[in-house]
């Protein structure tokens, strides 16, 4: 079957779990990832080949600008004619134009910037957020209309269900997303002697990531907080240290040695609880959205109200990683291997 399938994903411009998924369809499948957009780099430790729409796009922040004027563009993509099209979409990737015989979408997200307005709007500019606006009313009816009732819908998670079903009046089924371990070894990361005792956030800085929310509660020197991912270098104060982009060994080694992530994010799944979970490591999280189906409450970590400063403190201060039982959290997160996610995904091809 895998010579018949066709793979597509929005763009490798950055390393979160969609762009993952993808890769791992890619090997899985024996197939080309067809993008948008890569950087140069991203591809260098993989074992699929990229086919790159526009290849002179680079970055994220370019793509973003560019979204508005992606329909005028896609009549110049050469058409091509798929047997079966797998699409891991964030809301791109299923406006590409083209011929199948079936065409199943694997929806991450619907594109936040025309159906999540509370989500885009964190953090971005006066101007871009008019600008939004605007466009807004034409891209629903547009993106709708790239969704066609005899594609095969598919979601990471309830939350996206939800949304899903509230954009385009569809119902669609949870495949939950693949969580692999990318270590087996441990490389210990020398922290400062005042991080002996440390909580984890593992992601890129964007909005709706929580970043506000993160400084405010660790901002006094109680409890320390090391945080991993794109540009959180940039933060370091007496008791946050960025690391920005650690390896996975290092990573394996931050999840083992951490008393718990925390979890803030807007997330549609979550994979860093499930991450976590493999490791040992539990999750304090903000009760909503994706977290509700990536962390089992009491046994991979414990939930928290959302954006409440208080309840997060007493959690933080409850907080005893030795109350868990390593062997039922990676029990748990057991069910997110890939070999079961590739099984389910066959079923609708």
């Amino acid at each position: 079957m895998s010579n018949r399938i066709q793979i597509y994903h929005d763009a490798l411009l950055q390393k979160g779990g969609a762009e993952q998924v993808a890769g791992q369809w890619a090997t899985a499948f024996n197939s080309d990832l067809n993008v948008l957009a890569k950087t140069k780099t991203y591809s260098s430790d993989s074992n699929f080949s990229t086919k790159v729409i526009f290849p002179w796009i680079r970055t994220q922040r370019t793509l973003e600008l560019i979204y508005p004027f992606l329909p005028f563009m896609y009549p110049f993509i050469k058409s091509k004619t798929n047997q079966i099209r797998l699409v891991s979409t964030t809301g791109i990737a299923h406006q590409l134009p083209g011929r199948w015989e079936k065409r199943v979408l694997y929806i991450h997200s619907p594109a936040r910037w025309i159906w999540d307005k509370e989500s885009f709007d964190i953090n971005r500019r006066q101007i871009e957020i008019v600008l939004a606006n605007i466009l807004r009313p034409f891209f629903k009816f547009y993106d709708r209309r790239s969704i066609r009732r005899t594609d095969v819908l598919l979601v990471n998670s309830n939350a996206t269900r939800l949304k899903v079903s509230e954009a385009y009046s569809r119902d669609s089924a949870v495949i939950f997303p693949p969580v692999v371990s990318k270590s087996s070894t441990l490389k210990k990361i020398d922290l400062p002697s005042n991080f002996s005792k440390f909580f984890l956030h593992v992601g890129r800085v964007r909005g709706y990531k929580g970043l506000e929310f993160l400084l405010e509660a660790f901002n006094s020197a109680e409890y320390k907080l090391v945080m991993v991912g794109e540009s959180t270098e940039n933060f370091n104060t007496d008791s946050i240290l960025g690391l920005g982009y650690v390896n996975p060994s290092e990573l394996r080694w931050l999840y083992e040695n951490a008393e718990a992530l925390v979890a803030v994010s807007r997330e549609d799944f979550g994979l860093t609880p499930v991450e976590a979970s493999s490791h040992g490591c539990p999750t304090i999280a903000f009760r909503h959205l994706g977290y509700l189906d990536s962390i089992q409450d009491g046994i991979s970590g414990k939930f928290v109200i959302p954006n409440d400063l208080q309840d997060f403190h007493l959690a933080l201060s409850r907080h005893r990683k030795s109350s868990f039982s390593e062997q039922a959290m990676q029990e748990f997160a057991r069910q997110f291997s890939l070999d079961l996610h590739i099984e389910k995904l066959r079923s609708y091809l």
